[in-house]
């Protein structure tokens, strides 16, 4: 994802018609992502998951197993966002 920049103003996509008139600089600039909370949810939802998983059993159920294991996947997942 990308924002441009025409002088100190973000422009949009229909404001460039290639004709020249302005003079101000362009600048294309990359827009960083994950900057937002969106991956603290899906820490939360992780921790419940795991949370669900002990007490379902812990690792001597499958179910407590394999929320164990996607808790801790989509808590990660979540981290590293």
């Amino acid at each position: 994802m990308f924002s441009v920049f025409c002088g100190k103003r973000n422009a949009g996509e229909g404001e460039f018609d290639m004709q020249g008139s302005d003079n101000s600089d362009i600048r294309i600039v990359p827009l960083i992502q994950g900057s937002k909370q969106a991956g603290l949810f899906q820490v939360v939802l992780g921790v419940a998951l795991v949370i669900g998983g002990l007490f379902t059993g812990g690792t001597s159920s499958v179910v407590g197993m394999g929320l164990l294991g996607a808790g801790a996947a989509v808590g990660l997942g979540g981290v590293v966002q």
